[in-house]
């Protein structure tokens, strides 16, 4: 049987992978590795060679990849600028305009730009959002795959990863990826991102520190731990939440304030990465937005598949 790319997630605290079928739309297999201490924006190439030999031994299909691009390498930004059916030059426009935001060499940066359909807030312009990786940034996580026997085919952006793995259904999506490091929050419209946000303060870490402090134990052992429901670590967070979910409310919020310019939104908000995993979190988001939070629907049959390996799913639909 034929199979798709292997679509890669590399986290600060797991690296996860997911193969699909031929379809698209059953699961092949899935791997979830917890990274070393020391993993973070580096990738070493022992990692990848431990990953590589558990692809294998798994059973996964070839070596081809399509990389989540690591979140740490990259920089957006939301521009307004002509529309394309004017002929303007719109990537070199937008590349000069992240260049000189982010202090980036336009000729060694890759550039992915999308239009959100949405007027501009200057006549004659639209809505644009554009996300760009330092091909020195990306070749820190490329090289290393690639001498472990890998083929790296791609990468994309992570809320692109997550639009190509979400069901078909309502015009209207909420996402919040709960990582270890860093929030996003993404407003989709029929597929087509209208708003983008990384909230770099409002990771998981943020609050297990503060918990393995109190407990005496290691931040990355209680949120383990904060997944069973009624566990001490589980009762511990509910002290440490206040502030970290007002952030997130508050993210949540300016999506839904974008949005309610041009409709009325009553979907729930739909959460992937770590924290979704963890029941004290979703309860008390749930709470604090005043609307229903649950885990992302994806296009994947498999009811099963951990909501954290959203973003996987969607680098692996990325076969041309």
């Amino acid at each position: 049987m034929r199979h798709g790319l292997i679509g890669l997630d590399i986290g600060e605290r797991r690296i996860r992978a997911v193969q699909l079928d031929a379809s698209g739309a059953r699961v092949h297999r899935t791997l979830c590795i917890v990274r070393p201490p020391v993993g973070g924006e580096t990738l070493g190439d022992d990692e990848c060679g431990r990953l590589a030999d558990a692809l294998d031994r798994l059973g996964f299909a070839g070596s081809r990849v399509s990389m989540v691009a690591p979140r740490a390498a990259l920089c957006s930004s939301v521009l307004d600028l002509p529309p394309r059916a004017t002929g303007a030059p719109i990537e070199k426009i937008a590349m000069g305009e992240l260049a000189g935001r982010n202090r980036i060499d336009p000729e060694r940066t890759e550039l992915a730009l999308w239009s959100t359909g949405e007027p501009g807030s200057r006549n004659g312009t639209e809505r644009i959002i554009a996300v760009a990786c330092a091909h020195e940034k990306a070749e820190a996580y490329v090289a290393p795959l690639e001498r472990a026997g890998l083929r790296v085919e791609g990468m994309i952006p992570p809320t692109i990863a997550l639009v190509q793995a979400m069901s078909v259904g309502r015009s209207h999506r909420i996402v919040l990826d709960l990582g270890w490091s860093s929030a996003r929050v993404a407003l989709v419209r029929d597929g087509l991102v209208l708003f983008d946000r990384a909230m770099q303060d409002a990771g998981l870490a943020r609050v297990f520190e503060r918990v393995g402090e109190t407990l005496g134990a290691r931040a990355e052992a209680c949120e383990i731990a904060a997944r069973r429901a009624g566990s001490p670590v589980e009762r511990a967070i509910n002290g440490e939440m206040e502030a970290f979910v007002r952030d997130l409310r508050r993210g949540v919020e300016e999506a839904l304030g974008y949005g309610a310019k041009s409709a009325r939104i009553d979907s729930p908000v739909e959460v992937c990465g770590g924290g979704a995993a963890i029941p004290a979190l979703v309860a008390r988001l749930q709470s604090a937005i005043g609307r229903e939070v649950r885990p992302i629907e994806m296009v994947v049959s498999e009811t099963t598949l951990e909501p954290a390996f959203a973003s996987a799913t969607g680098a692996a639909r990325s076969e041309p």
